[in-house]
């Protein structure tokens, strides 16, 4: 059976276009994205060419802000430099991208599968609201 975005609660706003393209979609996070456009390498080409974009916006992601944010999310095992405008590739393949001292935004991977994110959010306490999510 077909996956189509509209059996999904959340869509991108390019699901419409995405569906004229051909594209054969893949359940990820809470939405559906783009696996290929059928039709071999020329269909991919004709695609990129006219999308020329990847829809990552259905992707689980978690922001954490706070001046104990970088020791906090250190000590949980994520992986960061103590540097601004930076990324790192987590071990699961997803991103921590450290956007300030105090910011960090943490993006799953392409699979759509965000345990990383998943784990903080079931372990976050109010107490702990100086530096966390």
């Amino acid at each position: 059976m077909a996956v189509r975005a509209e059996d999904f609660l959340r869509r991108s706003w390019l699901h419409r276009r995405l569906a004229e393209a051909g594209a054969e979609l893949a359940p990820a996070g809470c939405g559906a994205l783009p696996l290929h456009f059928g039709g071999g390498v020329e269909a991919e080409l004709t695609a990129a060419r006219e999308l020329g974009l990847a829809e990552l916006s259905l992707l689980p992601r978690l922001g954490c802000k706070g001046r104990m944010t970088l020791p906090q999310l250190n000590a949980k095992g994520v992986k960061l430099v103590d540097q601004p405008n930076r990324a790192v590739r987590q071990p699961d393949g997803g991103l921590a991208a450290i956007l300030a001292p105090t910011e960090v935004l943490l993006l799953a991977p392409l699979s759509g599968e965000a345990p990383l994110q998943a784990k903080l959010a079931a372990e976050w306490r109010l107490e702990q609201a100086d530096g966390m999510y």
